[in-house]
């Protein structure tokens, strides 16, 4: 894919892909390494995007940084608020009122309780699996986004759960893994997230063993 520095640059891919999206907005770890496609290294915080080219019909990903990625947002018409950032560092708060820390663009986005944990089980399996294809995730999360005032169905846990298994691992390991270089971790607390899944199980008879 070509580099998207520049304005002439992202108005030339955006005339050769379609399908655009943007899949993830995150805080940039230690330890974690991703190409710039405008140039440079990542700081702080990145996009996660995925585009289909027209030519070959490839669907494509790609990360961009802060401004770079809020460019291209703009020249798309997607709305700088309407994707949530994950920031491993700081509460979030499942309340009306934003914290005081909150990304100045993160600051309308509210999920419940149940929907914040699928939020962060989400984006820590695809740090910590470097996973770059997330269709799955990325539906899970815009059903999420759609119905951000609803608990999220068990089944978008139990998607998660499956990646897991894939993958044999577990969201602690996960989590242990990427503290070895970022120490200032907050606690993660999944229970909630696990007795709703542990119910789904018994409705559906499902033995598969819980990974988070």
């Amino acid at each position: 894919m070509q580099n998207l520095r520049g304005k002439k640059a992202k108005t030339t891919f955006v005339q050769n892909y379609e399908n655009i999206k943007v899949l993830a907005y995150r805080v940039l770890l230690n330890g974690d390494t991703r190409k710039n496609q405008c140039g440079g290294k990542l700081t702080d915080k990145y996009y996660h995007f995925s585009a289909t080219c027209k030519k070959t019909l490839k669907t494509e990903y790609f990360f961009l940084g802060y401004d770079c990625a809020h460019q291209l947002m703009q020249m798309l018409h997607i709305p700088i608020n309407s994707i949530k950032l994950f920031n491993p560092f700081r509460q979030e708060c499942s309340s009306a009122k934003p914290s005081n820390h909150s990304d100045a663009n993160d600051n309308h986005m509210h999920f419940t309780a149940l929907g914040i944990e699928l939020f962060e089980l989400a984006n820590l399996i695809c740090v910590g699996l470097k996973l770059k294809n997330t269709d799955i995730i990325y539906n899970i999360e815009k059903e999420l986004y759609e119905n951000p005032l609803k608990d999220p169905p068990p089944i978008n846990f139990k998607k998660l759960n499956t990646i897991l298994i894939k993958y044999k691992n577990t969201i602690q390991n996960i989590v242990d893994d990427l503290q070895k270089n970022n120490k200032e971790f907050r606690k993660f607390d999944f229970t909630a997230a696990r007795d709703y899944l542990k119910e789904y199980f018994k409705e559906i008879r499902c033995e598969d063993k819980i990974q988070f």
